[in-house]
């Protein structure tokens, strides 16, 4: 497996999300992003905002990608929820690279989320050993007509069709 596809995975798995835990739906429309992820050795900062168009279709999609590429790496995973708090403790291997993962998702109500994921990894993949995401999700209305389910735009503008249907 060549570097940018562990790259792509190892990205995957530390933004997932209520992994094996069906999460509560969301409101259909513009959901505004706003995270800070940090990586060490360094402490380096990245702070992105992001919006996604969303439907409960796109959702259940991004559930079933989520749960596919879960299955297809070799992790074992422990979810448990209290109430509107959903934890997941993740032990995956990755092309040689153990990734410890604890997330936290708490679902403050249908129309804003929390999340918390804090990771380590052994060896480092491409110089990072740790890693740790807070991001908070707020529903902002409706989408946009220029943007259908799936779409996002990225901090530099730019929309990014994340599903076809």
């Amino acid at each position: 497996m060549n570097k940018s596809a562990v790259s792509t995975i190892a990205f995957l798995l530390f933004s997932a999300t209520a992994l094996a835990n069906d999460p509560p739906e969301r409101k259909e429309g513009l959901w505004v992003s706003h995270s800070v992820q940090t990586e060490n050795p360094g402490n380096k900062q990245t702070e992105y905002s992001q919006t996604t168009c969303r439907s409960h279709a796109f959702d259940q999609y991004e559930q079933m990608l989520i749960k596919d590429l879960m299955g297809r790496t070799k992790c074992a995973v422990a979810d448990s929820v209290h109430g509107n708090i959903h934890e997941s403790d993740q032990l995956c291997t990755l092309a040689g690279v153990t990734i410890d993962r604890r997330e936290t998702t708490t679902y403050l109500s249908d129309s804003s989320i929390h999340f918390e994921s804090h990771a380590t990894l052994k060896p480092a993949l491409a110089g990072v050993t740790e890693r740790t995401i807070v991001m908070d999700e707020k529903y902002a209305g409706a989408c946009p007509a220029e943007l259908k389910p799936g779409d996002m735009t990225s901090t530099d503008g730019k929309i990014h069709h994340l599903w076809s249907h």
